[in-house]
């Protein structure tokens, strides 16, 4: 994933093509350091739910899950646009960050005082004593969670990316030691609410050890308070949105399907947004404050915007697709027959990669240009939407309900990239020849995946070890399946990727 180059360096003075190389290698190093330290993380978490689900049942997680509602709300309630209006942000940072953290630290305390008032009606809703019980125990996560906005915004605007490789390893791994502990010792949902408190206190204290930054609280203001909620507000109305969605999800699926649905939900759903994780995470780590620098060159901000997408498709799209074909099978064979209603849930969440790599790039470039007015768009009619199909289609079972999900993400992903173009002076129908080659060769890519076990392999009808080794050989053919498509459909799309990135991460050469 890099910045344009022979399409825009005709306009530029010879300095400002320093600056595009110099930002392109920047970016392109960033992507790769960002997503090795995400290949760790996914590597490591897919190792932890397969510890976790091999010790407990689905029902166990839907308790916890249902405990939980409220705690990745409320995160990023605090968080109100902070994180996006101090990257974006050119001056001040001093006084910006102290007022964000004072901001931030209070919206942690307020959630907290909520989330200790609202735990027995949570309880109630789900008719669980249990789940309230957790709820009340769990409140204190929403402060914690809340110290780490800033240093992870600041170590984020200054492209510190290797300091920031060790967050979120270390956090996981902080989690699989208390939730397996805790499932080992019998804890339950509690063991789980163990892993969780070490997981949010070690990515805090993480962030802060490699943060240079420290607040200078005397600095914050009510008047620069303003001035980042002015920005933050359309942010942080696009996450309410969005995570209501989820909310309102849980709560559906929870109290109509019951705690073992929401678990088989909760971890299908977990592994295709994880899975997707490793790549639109990635992106968007590194696009937002990228598209930030660049946002005033209009130009190279176009011409950057059509290489993110090209290129956060030409790898989401067909990791998310392929679970179409043999979604079912991956989790059989990972955790166990018992889960084999989340393997459903997984591929009827294969149009995610789609759906999140357009809402991801699409997001980040309006942010960028300054129009983030967009987000609490593109989640004002999806959102509610989502909740609605969800609704309509639970009677026929949690994968149907998931896939009125992957519906709905799909579409709001296409209102955000055409929201995107409409602010960068894109032509749409490029938009579209950039995307469709991903789609057609992921839907090839998955057709031969999905075909290839069931005539031959079978891959869930054999133990782990066996298994592993046919949905290994199932995913090579999809992956050959999708570059051979791809060659076919765009010609070069693929070696263009690869190209880019290798020229830029070669050494540069010494100015003349």
């Amino acid at each position: 994933m890099s910045l344009p180059d022979d399409d825009t360096r005709s306009v530029d003075t010879e300095p400002e093509n320093r600056g595009t190389a110099s930002l392109r290698r920047t970016v392109v190093r960033g992507v790769g350091v960002v997503a090795g330290g995400q290949l760790l993380t996914q590597v490591l978490t897919f190792g932890t739910y397969i510890a976790l689900a091999r010790l407990a049942p689905p029902h166990t997680f839907g308790t916890f899950a249902a405990a939980s509602i409220l705690v990745t709300f409320s995160s990023l309630v605090v968080e109100s646009g902070m994180s996006s209006a101090l990257i974006q942000r050119p001056d001040r940072l001093d006084e910006a960050g102290a007022t964000a953290f004072v901001a931030t630290a209070l919206g942690g305390a307020f959630f907290t005082l909520l989330s200790l008032a609202a735990a027995p009606l949570i309880g109630w809703y789900f008719g669980s004593r249990e789940v309230g019980e957790i709820a009340l125990a769990s409140s204190a996560t929403h402060f914690i969670t809340s110290l780490g906005v800033v240093p992870n915004a600041l170590l984020q605007r200054e492209f510190a990316f290797v300091r920031r490789l060790v967050v979120e390893p270390g956090a996981v791994v902080a989690l699989a030691i208390g939730s397996i502990g805790g499932l080992a010792a019998g804890y339950g949902a509690w063991g789980l609410l163990l892993g969780a408190y070490l997981s949010v206190t070690v990515r805090v204290t993480l962030l802060w050890s490699l943060c240079r930054w420290r607040p200078r609280l005397r600095s914050a203001s009510i008047h620069m308070w303003r001035d980042l909620a002015r920005y933050g507000r359309h942010i942080l109305g696009s996450e309410m949105l969005r995570e209501g969605n989820r909310v309102a999800l849980t709560a559906v699926i929870g109290r109509f399907g019951g705690a073992t649905q929401l678990g088989q939900y909760n971890f299908g759903s977990r592994i295709a947004t994880q899975t997707n994780a490793l790549f639109i995470v990635t992106g968007a780590s590194v696009l937002f404050p990228a598209f930030s620098r660049i946002a005033q060159e209009p130009l190279r901000f176009r011409g950057a915007f059509l290489r993110a997408l090209r290129a956060v498709c030409f790898v989401a799209v067909p990791a998310g697709l392929v679970f179409l074909g043999i979604g079912e099978q991956f989790v059989v064979v990972l955790l166990g027959d018992r889960w084999r209603v989340a393997g459903h849930v997984l591929v009827a969440l294969s149009g995610l990669g789609l759906g999140s790599a357009l809402g991801s790039v699409g997001a980040e470039a309006f942010k960028a240009a300054g129009r983030p007015e967009f987000a609490s768009r593109m989640q004002l009619v999806g959102a509610p939407a989502t909740v609605l199909v969800v609704a309509a289609l639970l009677p026929f079972g949690v994968a149907a309900a998931a896939a009125g999900v992957s519906v709905a993400t799909i579409l709001i992903g296409c209102y955000a990239v055409s929201a995107a173009c409409g602010v960068l002076g894109v032509e749409r129908r490029i938009v579209v020849g950039e995307v469709w080659p991903a789609v057609c060769g992921g839907l090839l890519a998955a057709g031969a995946a999905g075909g290839l076990d069931r005539v031959f392999l079978h891959a869930a009808r054999h133990g782990v070890a066996r298994g592993l080794g046919a949905l290994a050989l199932e995913i090579l053919a999809a992956s050959a399946v999708y570059l051979a498509a791809l060659r076919l459909a765009a010609p070069g799309r693929a070696a263009e990727v690869f190209r880019s990135a290798r020229d830029e991460l070669r050494p540069a050469k010494p100015a003349a």
